[in-house]
């Protein structure tokens, strides 16, 4: 819901470099090799995460850098080269996990160059918990490897509707959001924000009736006895009505305005 208008580009035009872009609420920038593969499926590109976007919104693009503001206003800038002050394991799949339970992964990561110090951890949906006292607390070498738990609880979810929101809309299907751990570097020239991708499913024990398109649109209606009105057309349209949830739904009836 509110995800943006998709962008293609290419490289100089040039034929099979073509990537197509869709800004998502939950999952921020996303990605595809805009040529499908033989199977007829498009293969997704891994993105830094940023800290969410609003509905509708599209990115810009120029001199090979794509710009774009997150949901709190903050502007970023992707495109190469960035020099990352860390290598970790992205994206943190969760897997399935039911609303009512809780899931524990664990991040592992390797420095590329000398830290001073872990400043903060910070994830963008407060159901994905992170603790900075997990990190480590003195300075890390080159070299050094180190792993920290992420939950992602459920216990107290519900499946419950938050109005314009991403965060808070507790509903079953996939989800994403930034963790992100802002360094202190002992080596210039790095950045010191750090994303790495959290996923997994959300399940719902209960029934939850979901429908696809949430909104029918019929287009331009000619009115019955008009002077359009030639052939007596109905014009009609689809939606289709389906269970994410694990029990047996019952549908008892429906209605109009």
């Amino acid at each position: 819901m509110g995800v943006g208008v998709p962008t293609v580009t290419s490289l100089d035009g040039q034929p099979g470099t073509a990537i197509l872009w869709m800004t998502d609420p939950d999952a921020g920038i996303r990605a595809w090799y805009a040529v499908p593969k033989s199977d007829g499926t498009m293969k997704s590109i891994a993105m830094p995460q940023i800290q969410g976007v609003n509905k509708f919104q599209r990115p810009s693009f120029g001199d090979t850098r794509l710009y774009t503001t997150d949901a709190t206003g903050n502007l970023y800038c992707l495109g190469s080269p960035v020099n990352l002050p860390l290598n970790c394991s992205s994206p943190v799949d969760f897997g399935s996990v039911s609303l009512g339970s809780f899931s524990k992964q664990t991040v592992s990561c390797t420095a590329l160059i000398n830290i001073n110090q872990i400043v903060n951890v910070q994830t963008a949906d407060a159901n994905f918990v992170v603790h900075l006292a997990d990190l480590p607390k003195s300075a890390i070498a080159a070299g050094q490897q180190f792993s920290f738990p992420v939950t992602w609880n459920l216990t107290q979810a519900v499946v419950t509707n938050a109005v314009n929101a991403s965060f808070g809309n507790t509903s079953p299907g996939f989800k994403s959001t930034p963790l992100t751990i802002t360094t202190n570097n002992a080596v210039t020239g790095f950045a010191t924000v750090f994303p790495i991708s959290l996923t997994g499913k959300e399940v719902s024990q209960a029934p939850f009736l979901d429908t696809t398109p949430s909104t029918v649109d019929f287009g331009g209606v000619i009115l019955v006895g008009s002077s359009g009105d030639s052939d007596g057309k109905t014009i009609g349209s689809t939606m289709t009505i389906r269970n994410d949830g694990i029990a047996p739904l019952l549908i008892t009836g429906y209605a109009w305005t």
